[in-house]
């Protein structure tokens, strides 16, 4: 039995403020003003949502086995110590990925971390407080480490794993992924039902946010800048993703995509890659006081870290840049609607 549209839609609201925090302009108000009353409110009205919800667990037929983190990597080491420090019952699983967990890491690299959750285990509005906190709280460590970091967790049901969003949290992440808690490792089971993906819409939301970057809301700051180039980044992934109806290791994407495109359109992925190995945001570290208010997961808070693009990256932010990231995204969008 799958879940109801009630169900769903109460448990989206937990997710999505597990991943980006407040979204309303009053939640964010008083997120600024008075952040334990904020969270102590927002664990009430979202353990009240979850209240008489159970959700149906499905026979799931694909099976990994994911590895306990055993580098050095000091953010997620202290991830780690956080998580297993407060063992919450609704923490299943707390995974990284990325460059962390393939051992890759440049100066460029941040944290990308994956949390699984039960929230048929948040038993009272005291449990939904403890795990707000713990999530606020790894978030800050991350944005302590980088402060240049764009995103947080990756925030899953349990639940969903019987039916996987493979289209949106690519499955092949978790087979590259080490896991933080339990520090063991642990083994996952999930489902991926081939007619509930939409494997093209990741890329046309992402086309649509970098021709915003490009033209509207060009960055000014160098938290924004990192930003546009990691989504940048992001674009050979997910345009193969819609061409072959099935999620690419990113790695792997750059060598597959390029084929299909121009040397003129392919042209911009090659600068942005040169930039991302040579990345240097000293200006961060010198700054690291100042960009402390990381530490806060309400939205638009970084906005405020006016630390601009260095001169060195700056001289490259042109009017042939932004053109010729429109040129690659254009000429991917327009393959696949043509498909």
């Amino acid at each position: 039995m799958s879940d109801s549209p009630n169900h769903q839609k109460n448990n989206e609201a937990l997710f999505h403020y597990l991943e980006r925090g407040s979204s309303s302009v009053m939640e964010k108000f008083f997120g600024v003003i008075s952040p334990g009353f904020h969270d102590f409110v927002m664990a009430a009205v979202l353990y009240y949502k979850l209240q008489k919800q159970n959700s149906a667990l499905k026979a799931a037929p694909e099976t990994v086995i994911i590895e306990g983190y055993k580098g050095d990597n000091p953010t997620t080491l202290g991830m780690r110590n956080i998580i297993s420090a407060i063992h919450h019952p609704a923490f299943i699983a707390a995974l990284v990925h990325g460059s962390i967990a393939t051992d890759e890491i440049i100066n460029y690299s941040d944290f990308d971390g994956i949390l699984i959750i039960d929230p048929n285990k948040i038993d009272s509005r005291k449990s939904m407080l403890q795990l707000i906190q713990i999530v606020e709280v790894s978030t800050g460590h991350m944005r302590h480490r980088d402060a240049l970091q764009h995103h947080g967790w990756s925030v899953l049901n349990v639940h969903d794993l019987y039916d996987y969003p493979d289209a949106q949290l690519p499955a092949l992440l978790l087979k590259y992924s080490q896991c933080i808690y339990p520090t063991s490792g642990i083994t996952l089971s999930y489902n991926i039902i081939p007619s509930h993906q939409n494997y093209q819409i990741p890329l046309f939301n992402l086309v649509a946010s970098l021709n915003r970057k490009c033209t509207t809301h060009r960055p000014s700051t160098f938290y924004a800048f990192k930003n546009l180039l990691s989504e940048l980044m992001l674009l050979p992934a997910l345009y193969l993703q819609a061409r072959d109806q099935q999620p690419v290791f990113k790695k792997e994407s750059f060598h597959k995509a390029k084929g299909d495109f121009t040397t003129s359109e392919w042209k911009i992925i090659e600068e942005v890659s040169a930039m991302r190995l040579s990345w240097d945001q000293s200006e961060v570290k010198a700054n690291k006081e100042k960009w402390a208010a990381h530490l806060s997961m309400i939205p638009g808070m970084r906005k405020l870290l006016q630390i601009n693009v260095p001169a060195r990256y700056s001289t490259e932010l042109t009017e042939t840049f932004y053109s010729e990231i429109q040129q690659l995204t254009n000429a991917a969008e327009q393959k696949i609607k043509k498909s």
